[in-house]
C-alpha cells in the first residue's frame, strides 16, 4: 500500500469563529488520506489538553499517530489565523513549543524508510532540535518532497539551502520564488528564477502555485500547465496544502503531471470552498468540480 509521512508542525489554528486543527504537514497528511492514501505525522505535541485534542482528531481522520511525541514540558503549538480583505492571510506563531523538539529515534527511521515518500516544509527547522532530526531522515527517504511554507522569520538561506539540497520535488509560490531564486540570479522573470534555482540544485520538479491561477509544473523535459477553478470562496487556509495532497495522490497512482497537476488544482479550490483547513474531501468531490468546469 502506497504510504507518504509528513513531517513538522501540528498546531491549533486560532480563527476569528473558532479554533481549528492545523499545521501544513498535519494538513496534507488529513487530506491525503481524505484522498486514499495511508499516511503518517512525525511531530510533537505537549502532554496536556490540546495535544490529547489533536491526536483524537487525527485519529478520528484515521491518520496514524504513532509516530506524534509527547513532550513533558513543553506546550502544544497554537497559531493566530489573521484573515485579510483580500482573502490572504497571516500568523502569529508562537514559539519554543512542542514540535519544536521533535526527536530523532528507530521508528522514526523505520518509517521514514519504508514509506513512498517524506513531505517537509521550513518552519519546522527554526530550532535545531527538530531540524537536526529532519537533516537525520532525508536521506532515508525514497522521494522526498519540500513544500517551502515560508514563514517570515522563521527561515534562514543556510537552513533552506540544506533543504534544498536533499529534495527532488519542491513546491513554492510566486513570493517564495522570488526569494529563493533571487539569490541565484538577479533577472527576476519567472521562468529565469527557475532556471536559476534548478542549476543550483539537482531536482526532478519544481511545482509554481498561483493561487486561484493554477499552477505551474517544471519538470527535468516539459513545462506543464495548469488552470485554476472558479469557486464560491470561505477561505484559503490548508488550500495549498490539499493542492500538495492532491499532486501527491495522482503521482503515486502513477497518472500524468498533467493529469496530477490539474487534479491539485481541483483540490485546492475546493478546500477554499470551506472555512478551516482539513474540511472532509474526496476524490470524487474533486473529479465533480473538475468536471463541472471541464
Amino acid at each position: 500500500m502506497k504510504s507518504v509521512i509528513c513531517f513538522g508542525e501540528v498546531l491549533w489554528d486560532l480563527l476569528p469563529s473558532e479554533n481549528i486543527p492545523g499545521g501544513a504537514p498535519m494538513n496534507v497528511a488529513v487530506h491525503l488520506n481524505h484522498l486514499g492514501i495511508a499516511s503518517q505525522v512525525i511531530s510533537c505535541v505537549g502532554n496536556d489538553e490540546l495535544g490529547a485534542q489533536l491526536l483524537s482528531f487525527l485519529n478520528q481522520k484515521g491518520v496514524n499517530t504513532s509516530l506524534i511525541q509527547i513532550h513533558s514540558k513543553k506546550p502544544t503549538s497554537v497559531v493566530k489565523v489573521i484573515l485579510q480583505a483580500n482573502n490572504d492571510v497571516t500568523y502569529q506563531i508562537v514559539e519554543d513549543i512542542a514540535w519544536d523538539y521533535i526527536s530523532h529515534n528507530k521508528a522514526t527511521k523505520k518509517a521514514v524508510k519504508e514509506a513512498d515518500i517524506l513531505v517537509f516544509g521550513s518552519l519546522a527547522t527554526r530550532n535545531d532540535k527538530s531540524r537536526n532530526t529532519l537533516l537525520k531522515l532525508l536521506p532515508h527517504a525514497r522521494l522526498r518532497v519540500f513544500d517551502a511554507n515560508l514563514r517570515p522569520p522563521f527561515y534562514t538561506r543556510n537552513r533552506l539551502e540544506s533543504l534544498l539540497a536533499q529534495t527532488d520535488i519542491l513546491k513554492i509560490n510566486h513570493e517564495e520564488l522570488q526569494i529563493i531564486g533571487g539569490w541565484y540570479t538577479t533577472n527576476p522573470n519567472e521562468d529565469e528564477l527557475i532556471k536559476a534555482i534548478r542549476s543550483k540544485y539537482a531536482l526532478k520538479m519544481i511545482c509554481l502555485t498561483k493561487g486561484s491561477n493554477g499552477a505551474i509544473l517544471y519538470s527535468e523535459d516539459k513545462i506543464i500547465v495548469a488552470k485554476g477553478y472558479s469557486v464560491i470562496l470561505k477561505d484559503t487556509v490548508g488550500s495549498g496544502d490539499a493542492f500538495l495532497a492532491g499532486f501527491l495522490t495522482k503521482i503515486m497512482a502513477g497518472r500524468s503531471l498533467s493529469t496530477a497537476l490539474q487534479f491539485a488544482c481541483a483540490t485546492g479550490s475546493l478546500v477554499a470552498t470551506y472555512s478551516g483547513a482539513v474540511p472532509t474531501i474526496s476524490q470524487q468531490k474533486v473529479m465533480k468540480l473538475i468536471n463541472v468546469q471541464a
